[in-house]
């Protein structure tokens, strides 16, 4: 029947009946529909499913001679001209120029068969011809012969260009244009670089309904609002932890001391958003938080802000804990207490017993037997997290707050690679397929990555017994805190994101492409009509695979399709595509850094020049240094003479001045320590008796002159530099002196 159907030739038939875009394969719905419509009244299943396979029925599968044939000649093309098109540039050739680009039979077989040709008879070059020419009409054109290509994605791309490419090249090229020339988004040029409105090339605004429309266009703002999302992020995490390290000297004391909540631990969205309006942080926080909170928990844990510095505390503390029971015994044995005892000396030098410097207690860690003691970034950085105030001291305190940190297993755990190899082979034996665990054990919330909560769920899921922590610092090799599929399992990445771009260059998103899909509008697409779409679209993924990983609840006979029976597809289950962030690849990810780490340094500089207060307050000059009652009404009384000018005074050698104070608050009105300036209902406060409203004012700027010519900020800076340096010399007098010595110093 078919080959009647091909005028005689089998090859021409399977053609025409049941391959006509060239893939030498069908599908078991398009045999039957085909089957059908030729009458033929045999077993189909039967027929189809030879050798156990339902899933396509190949050329060689039902005429092994003749596929044979076609697959040493589709070889030997790819061995003799590379490629069909150049195969068919040679044919072309030895072509007249009136012929050309219609290679006819006698000129196909004798083109192919001269010197080293094809070895095959007169007749097998006709069957082949045929295969070729399915309308019958005498001879062979370029788009004819791409069938052939033995490579598939070849053969797509050379497909798309000879059938009906000019057109797509052409949506493709103004779809281009549209989005470098329209001035509401712009990936690829600045925004000065659009053209004018009113410019003959730019597009015009009852066009951009259409153009926004085009699937091309619609793929470049997702990314182009992801990308600038991920920049945002980075760039604000950068500014955040630059102003850490410069205002408490690393990220876990600034935890510690004013950014963490009540535990000193860890960052809520509360406590976050509450120091960033204290200190005027220059970011979105927004952003800030999604640069901080990886795994999207609600929370921003030090393994996430610091994550180095984190596991060396971690490792630090795992140690401790096997060591001597917790991080508070380091305090208490015999070791540190005779460091701190040598620490003293026979002179006294040192009687404090709740603190103890950085050399005594690194001498007891290594009499210890701590092995970070050797290693000397891992060494600062477990001494600085402690130290909670910089002042280069240990405290039980310090150790107290580390046994109350709770430390995740991974972060103190090595790369198990064993582990994860069994525990994925526990996942596979559990749901069939990695895709398929993923999608329904691990990444619940369909956020393309895993917590590390989600992660222990997973693994009481399947029972799995063994290292936990080693398989997933197994697969989180950066410690960003999260799993992504990239690095959970890469063919199944691939799998997905190459579907994910083939529903949006075809339709615009995914939950377009389900509604081109559901044809019959059953709210379902099973797994035919999957099949049938992505072979006609052209789709290399195994859809058998994606279906079954897709469908998480393929066993409830509640989400099936309704005429059918059988399993479908529902959108639920395949919408989150369109929200689903494909990581970037590695080079992307570098050029993303550095342009994320030029824009926070633009960040940085703006606020250095710009300062944060304009003016000055009285209070925070009372904050920093605080006055006698006698210097305050000093300070406060007017001048002899109105508008003398105060010298200016000159810093002393710590940096600060404090002669400066009297004449800063000169401008100020009278004031009573503790009490408000005098003021009459309905009237100004004087300073003055009988003096003029205008001989009150002052302006500030004189005032700002008075500070040894610096601006209120090098002011502050300077002032609490001195304010430390006088409590930390006070402060080593006191310990350094005897008991009588120390109550004649005054309090600090």
């Amino acid at each position: 029947m078919i080959t009647e159907l091909g005028n005689g030739s089998l090859l021409r038939g399977w053609r025409m009946a049941f391959d006509s875009e060239g893939d030498l394969c069908v599908d078991f719905d398009d045999f039957c529909r085909v089957a059908a419509s030729i009458h033929f009244v045999g077993d189909v299943q039967l027929l189809f499913g030879q050798d156990g396979d339902f899933g396509a029925l190949t050329l060689s599968e039902l005429a092994p001679v003749e596929g044979e044939l076609m697959n040493r000649f589709m070889l030997w093309i790819s061995a003799k001209f590379g490629s069909t098109q150049e195969m068919f540039v040679a044919l072309d050739a030895a072509l007249d120029v009136h012929k050309k680009g219609k290679v006819s039979r006698e000129m196909f077989v004798a083109g192919l068969q001269n010197g080293d040709g094809f070895e095959a008879d007169q007749e097998q070059m006709d069957a082949i011809f045929d295969c070729i020419d399915t309308g019958d009409v005498g001879f062979i054109c370029r788009e004819d012969v791409v069938f052939l290509e033995v490579d598939p994605q070849v053969r797509q791309r050379e497909s798309y260009k000879l059938k009906g490419g000019k057109v797509r090249e052409w949506k493709e090229f103004a779809a281009l244009q549209y989005l470098q020339n329209a001035r509401n988004v712009n990936s690829t040029g600045k925004p000065s670089e659009a053209l004018h409105p009113k410019h003959r090339l730019a597009p015009r605004p009852w066009q951009a309904g259409t153009f926004e429309t085009i699937p091309l266009v619609l793929i470049s703002r997702r990314r182009d609002r992801e990308r600038e999302a991920r920049l945002r992020a980075k760039s604000a995490r950068i500014v955040f932890k630059h102003h850490l390290c410069a205002c408490f000297g690393n990220e876990v004391r600034a935890v510690r001391r004013s950014v963490g909540g009540m535990d000193e631990q860890d960052i809520s969205v509360l406590d976050l958003r509450r120091y960033c309006r204290k200190v005027d942080m220059p970011v979105n926080f927004t952003d800030l938080f999604s640069g901080l909170d990886f795994d999207g928990d609600g929370i921003c844990t030090l393994e996430e802000l610091c994550p180095e510095r984190a596991e060396d505390l971690a490792k630090f503390k795992d140690w401790a804990q096997k060591t001597l029971g917790c991080c508070a015994n380091l305090w208490s044995c015999e070791e540190a207490v005779l460091a701190r005892a040598k620490q003293r000396g026979s002179k006294g030098g040192w009687i404090s017993e709740t603190k103890m410097q950085m050399k005594p207690f690194m001498e007891a860690l290594s009499q210890l037997g701590w092995p970070g003691v050797t290693r000397s970034e891992e060494r600062m950085n477990v001494f600085s997290s402690l130290d909670a105030f910089g002042c280069g001291l240990i405290q039980p305190t310090d150790l107290a707050w580390l046994d109350r940190w709770s430390v995740p297993e991974w972060l103190a755990s090595e790369p198990d690679h064993d582990a994860w190899a069994k525990l994925k082979e526990l996942f596979v034996t559990t749901y069939g397929h990695p895709l398929r665990a993923w999608r329904v054990a691990l990444d619940r919330d369909s956020s393309n990555k895993i917590a590390w909560s989600e992660f222990q769920t997973a693994c009481r899921k399947v029972h799995f017994h063994g290292n936990v922590g080693g398989a997933w610092r197994a697969l989180d090799a950066d410690m960003s805190g999260y799993i992504g599929m990239r690095e959970y399992d890469p063919p199944s990445e691939a799998l997905l994101t190459s579907f994910k771009e083939w529903c949006g260059n075809n339709f615009g998103s995914v939950k377009n492409c389900f509604k081109a899909l559901d044809s019959d509008r059953s709210g379902s697409v099973t797994l035919p009509e999957l099949k049938r779409a992505c072979h006609k679209l052209k789709w290399l993924g195994c859809v058998k695979t994606l279906f079954e990983s897709l469908d998480i609840d393929g066993d409830s006979r509640s989400r099936r399709d309704a005429s059918t029976g059988k399993r479908a597809l529902t959108l639920d289950e395949i919408s989150f595509l369109d929200t689903w962030l494909v990581e970037p690849g590695a080079e992307e990810m570098e050029a993303e850094s550095k342009t994320a780490e030029l824009m926070a340094q633009q960040v940085i500089k703006a606020g250095q020049r710009t300062p944060k207060k304009s003016g000055w307050d009285e209070k925070d000059v009372k904050h920093i240094l605080p006055l006698s009652p006698s210097k305050a009404k000093r300070a406060a009384s007017p001048s002899k003479e109105q508008g003398e000018k105060l010298p200016p005074a000159r810093p002393d050698s710590q940096g600060s001045c404090p002669s400066t104070q009297a004449g800063a608050l000169q401008s100020r009105p009278s004031t009573q320590q503790g009490s408000r300036p005098s003021t009459q209902q309905g009237s100004r406060p004087s300073t003055q008796q009988g003096g003029s409203r205008s001989s009150t004012r002052s302006d500030s700027r004189p005032a700002l002159r008075q500070f040894g010519g610096q601006d209120w900020e090098g002011f502050q800076r300077s002032a609490v530099d001195h304010h430390q340096h006088v409590r930390s010399a006070k402060g080593l007098a006191r310990s350094n002196s005897s008991p009588a010595a120390q109550r004649r110093l005054p309090n600090v």
